[in-house]
């Protein structure tokens, strides 16, 4: 068997193990280790992250369907998508409802959005509900500049803070007291509140009565990583996710919620070896905390996943990103996970994995397949004796991956096109 069918077969093994049904139905919740509908039946989380050309593209028809001029069947990227997701099996894919780019800003001041943008997103929530699958919704991120908003820097700047960023890492920033600063963290409520209770131009429905809606992610890949807030850095995020999740669920009751964290392991803790080995290039510095950079970030897994109102488990997989070369490092990262979200009673998932690497079928095969394929297997294992890890969302599948395309061979990228073995 060629490397590309098991691929694609371990794909499809990871959707239908458990024989979860091709449509659930109303909201899912946690039950025990895995996912029900509101019939009891299991449900599986599979599928992928899309971004920024999503959310573009489905902008742009939003406008159209609109004023009546919509793209015809398969002239649609946006629709496309979705038909396409549907075709290969998929059940969940994460959406990221925050602008991306100054021109593309969906809150731009506090309180005040981009309609444009926004029926953007409710025109992609709308497919999703048409093509039966759900999503995972991400209001913040921390990976933005002040100007794009729904960013770190972004409401940093709103409060009224320095978003200076010290060349030296290990030297205080204004930054960190996004975490702390009341005006910082009422701003994130009132954003929560608004998406919670915005009702789709589409369907009629408030995102918080939509079931389309799987869960939302508080914060994607937060980061406490300058020493403003010393050592106690973590315990401050905890904090914030403590109480930014009850908010969420006293607006949006419907609803599971995670952190959208990577799933670092904090200094205190007893896995703090199953971190990355790697160390980032930027953190390559005089004053670093050297290997163990991952245990300093702000990030505590098992603790900011023991909220009682905190769902489910959620981690990231980035080999490249974290410069970790060690073969075993997935198994490793997977196993002291699963093992974690054993403990805290909660289902787990890898909702965001992926690995760049040339467009060149002969790199996608040696270096990113193999990744994929040890995630894939262990969720396939899990499922079949009844484990934590219940489902995967690969990164990253856009509008012109899908339809196998691009315009730079020679590009290093973390897209997954349709015609890689990856896919097939």
């Amino acid at each position: 068997m060629s490397n590309a069918t098991l691929v694609h077969l371990l794909v499809v093994l990871t959707a239908w193990t458990l024989l979860a049904p091709t449509t659930a139905t109303g909201f899912i919740r946690p039950f025990g280790s895995e996912f029900v509908d509101d019939q009891c039946r299991s449900f599986v989380p599979v599928g992928w992250n899309s971004y920024q050309e999503l959310n573009h593209a489905a902008a742009d028809q939003a406008q159209q369907v609109l004023s009546g001029k919509a793209a015809p069947d398969g002239a649609n990227p946006a629709q496309h998508e979705f038909v396409l997701g549907q075709q290969a099996g998929f059940t969940v894919m994460r959406m990221f409802a925050h602008g991306d780019s100054p021109r593309w800003q969906l809150q731009t001041a506090p309180g005040q959005y981009n309609d444009y943008f926004l029926r953007g997103l409710d025109y992609a929530l709308n497919q999703a509900a048409v093509h039966n699958i759900k999503v995972i919704v991400v209001p913040v991120n921390h990976g933005l500049v002040a100007g794009t908003g729904d960013g770190l820097l972004q409401y940093v700047k709103w409060a009224g803070l320095s978003t200076a960023i010290p060349a030296d890492p290990t030297q205080p920033s204004d930054i960190d007291h996004f975490w702390t600063s009341p005006v910082a963290k009422g701003f994130v409520k009132d954003h929560l509140r608004f998406l919670a209770t915005h009702v789709n131009v589409f369907s009629g429905r408030a995102w918080k009565d939509d079931p389309t809606i799987f869960a939302w992610d508080l914060y994607n890949e937060m980061r406490c990583p300058y020493t403003q807030l010393g050592l106690s850095c973590a315990d401050q995020v905890t904090a914030w996710v403590g109480e930014m999740a009850a908010y969420l669920k006293s607006v949006d009751p419907n609803h599971m919620v995670t952190v959208g964290e990577e799933g670092f392991f904090d200094y205190r803790g007893p896995d703090i070896e199953s971190n990355p080995t790697g160390i980032p290039a930027n953190l390559q510095v005089p004053g670093s905390y050297g290997r163990y950079w991952a245990a300093h970030v702000g990030q505590d897994f098992v603790t900011q996943h023991s909220s009682p109102n905190i769902d489910f488990a959620a981690v990231h997989l980035w080999p490249v990103n974290w410069n970790t070369t060690d073969p075993g490092f997935v198994q490793t990262w997977l196993a002291a996970h699963m093992a974690a979200a054993k403990q805290l009673g909660k289902p787990l998932i890898v909702e965001e994995f992926g690995y760049q690497v040339a467009y060149s079928d002969a790199e996608i095969t040696a270096k990113r397949d193999p990744v994929f394929r040890a995630i894939l297997q262990a969720v396939q294992q899990s499922l079949a004796e009844g484990g934590p890890l219940r489902g995967d969302l690969f990164w990253r599948w856009d509008t012109t991956a899908v339809q196998g395309a691009t315009t730079c061979p020679t590009c290093v990228t973390d897209l997954v096109r349709s015609v890689d073995s990856t896919f097939r």
